[in-house]
């Protein structure tokens, strides 16, 4: 699926794919709470789940320029984007409300739709994002949750 002019999608599905991901395209991630080689490590199984949609954007040359994470929440039924990261050459070339419309459409995508129709979800308008960048995503389209993510220390 194309993604804007310079970008295409493309859906990983095979666990040895995710090792054809560009480290830097994890590292660049800015706040971060995970380690880059934990998901480096994990990747493969994510794969292995219907739950997790998993894709890289491609350019002209089939190089991977960047990532996208989003899960099925099957409890919440909702969408929620778990990870994006795209090399900074692409980053103010509409790619971040490219790919807010482009996940719009994955409960349509045949592979998305039958796991939402096989576990009878009833999938709602709302898609959610995690950031640190919020003024980003708000330039986007976006808009703040009512939820709050709260933490304390162990």
């Amino acid at each position: 699926m194309e993604m804007n002019k310079d970008l295409k999608f493309i859906r990983l599905t095979a666990p040895g794919q995710f090792n054809l991901i560009p480290p830097y395209l994890f590292e660049q991630v800015k706040g971060r709470r995970w380690d880059v080689q934990r998901l480096r490590n994990i990747g493969p199984i994510l794969l292995t789940s219907p739950f997790n949609i998993i894709g890289v954007f491609s350019d002209a040359d089939n190089k991977i320029k960047g990532f996208l994470w989003v899960v099925l929440d099957i409890l919440n039924e909702t969408l929620e984007v778990v990870l994006l990261s795209v090399d900074r050459k692409y980053q103010n070339n509409g790619i971040l409300a490219g790919t807010l419309e482009l996940v719009k459409t994955f409960p349509e995508r045949p592979d998305t739709k039958n796991t939402i129709q096989e576990l009878n979800i009833n999938l709602k308008d709302k898609i959610y994002l995690t950031t640190t960048r919020p003024h980003a995503l708000e330039k986007a389209g976006c808009k703040r949750s009512n939820i709050i993510i709260m933490e304390i220390n162990r």
